[in-house]
């Protein structure tokens, strides 16, 4: 009976911070909404909240937030994640996947001419 009990525990435990994981990435794609083109990184946390940590994808002038959980392993990946960009003035230059794609291809093509 104990280990009936204790096993409903450890899949009801996984089940809600399954459940967590969805409701942090729909807060956070909300919040996307608010941010703007020139706001400071102070504005993006006070809008945003504290981004992604300690992921080797993170640095200091990109960074990521949980917006689409893909994966309920625990695991913060690189494409359940926005990224919000900062130009060397510390500003936000633009924001998702698809202004980071263009940016790094335009990027690139700078670098070939």
């Amino acid at each position: 009976m104990k280990n009936v009990l204790l096993t409903g525990i450890i899949l009801g435990s996984l089940f809600l911070c399954g459940g967590c994981g969805i409701h942090e990435g729909n807060v956070n794609l909300e919040k996307t909404s608010k941010l703007r083109v020139g706001m400071t990184k102070t504005e993006v946390l006070s809008v945003m909240g504290e981004p992604v940590q300690g992921e080797n994808y993170c640095e200091e002038n990109r960074w990521y937030y949980y917006t689409t959980p893909r994966w309920f392993d625990f695991q913060v990946t690189e494409d359940e994640c926005t990224p919000v960009l900062f130009g060397s003035d510390g500003k936000v230059i633009g924001w998702g996947s698809e202004f980071y794609a263009r940016y790094r291809l335009e990027r690139n093509a700078g670098k070939r001419r």
